[in-house]
């Protein structure tokens, strides 16, 4: 018996170890032009992140608040998605292609600013909406649109050119905000620097979307591994960096943990096995919902979390869920209803519901 286990522990230990040489062999072989057609794995990472973001946030919904953690990789996941489908995307000039992304994201912006006005007692002036209207995060998405613009129009041939000075210029921001900074900093959205090194997930995701037609075919279980491997070199570095001062100068080091970490949870989201359990209609419906709802889930729950129902933990919990849901899918439809108001065509009444 004890041989047998030996015998699979060293199997699944060789397995994990080709799926680190065939990551290193990708990421060298990585190119830019558009893969073939759309990746469904999306659609389970987008999933995912929407949870990771949602959950880091209802720190005040559970008894002890420490739990509440998975917003940054959450959100670095977020623009993994957002990079790796416009690379697949269409291309053609920068302000039709501006325009596409404004024509997703704004309208559900505005739905969202009618809503809360309405019902949640907001009163912001439409200048403040268009800028800051879906929150930093969303406001820092629109500028990263115009950086990714530009890699799809430099190319391979400068994108490594491009990654280098940015990781200098990122690094000499680090250098100049460190001593006027306290704790982790890095990760607080409300720092510009936060978005300035989220910027490279995105990236990264547009490089993976790029190529995953020609990627090495993944396993789950050893992407699994990998990716909680990663996850915990990741959170114990920054549990380091939050008890010992002389480490947490370096934090920012802490990104490269993370582009792994994002890199093996995709590997692992494509893994056949976990794409045939998606493929099972009761698994992919409430995917693919909550996944056509991330930017709406991201822009109504901070309104919808309060601690007047914590005695019913963990059933508040699942309850906000539910109701975030709910609402992100009413801003949705209230959004797509603005959108075609301001076109000459018909109202089409089955997409305004659909998702």
């Amino acid at each position: 018996m004890f041989a047998v286990f030996v015998d699979l522990t060293y199997n699944f230990c060789n397995e994990v170890a080709v799926m680190w040489m065939l990551t290193i062999l990708d990421i060298m072989t990585l190119q830019t032009s558009p893969a073939s057609k759309r990746n469904p794995t999306i659609y389970i990472l987008k999933c995912i992140a929407v949870v990771l973001i949602t959950w880091s946030h209802m720190d005040e919904l559970v008894p002890i608040s420490q739990i509440c953690t998975g917003g940054a990789v959450g959100d670095g996941l977020f623009l993994f998605c957002s990079g790796f489908t416009l690379f697949m995307g269409r291309g053609g000039d920068f302000f039709n292609w501006y325009k596409r992304r404004v024509n997703r994201i704004y309208p559900s912006i505005l739905a969202w600013a009618v809503v809360s006005c309405l019902f949640f007692g907001t009163d912001r002036d439409i200048v403040s909406i268009i800028l800051y209207g879906g929150g930093t995060f969303i406001s820092a998405m629109m500028v990263f649109y115009t950086g990714l613009y530009f890699l799809r129009w430099v190319g391979i041939k400068r994108l490594a050119w491009f990654c280098g000075v940015y990781v200098l210029v990122l690094i000499g921001a680090y250098l100049m905000l460190l001593g006027s900074r306290d704790g982790i900093f890095i990760y607080h959205t409300t720092e510009t620097f936060t978005f300035m090194h989220y910027f490279l997930c995105m990236v990264l995701g547009a490089v993976v979307g790029a190529n995953s037609d020609r990627m090495t075919p993944s396993r789950f279980l050893p992407s699994f591994v990998c990716a909680l491997g990663t996850c915990v070199i990741y959170y114990a570095f920054l549990y380091w960096c939050d008890h010992n001062e002389v480490v947490r100068k370096f934090q920012l080091i802490s990104v490269i943990p993370m582009w792994f970490v994002l890199y093996f949870i995709y590997r692992m989201c494509s893994a056949p096995e976990l794409v045939r359990l998606y493929e099972k209609t009761w698994v992919r419906k409430p995917v693919y919902w909550i996944s056509a709802i991330s930017l709406e889930v991201y822009l109504v729950q901070f309104v919808l979390f309060t601690d007047k129902y914590n005695h019913l933990f963990p059933v508040n919990v699942i309850v906000t869920f539910l109701v975030i849901f709910a609402l992100s899918y009413i801003v949705k439809c209230l959004g797509t209803l603005i959108l075609q108001t301001f076109r000459e065509e018909n109202y089409d009444w089955k997409k305004i519901v659909s998702l």
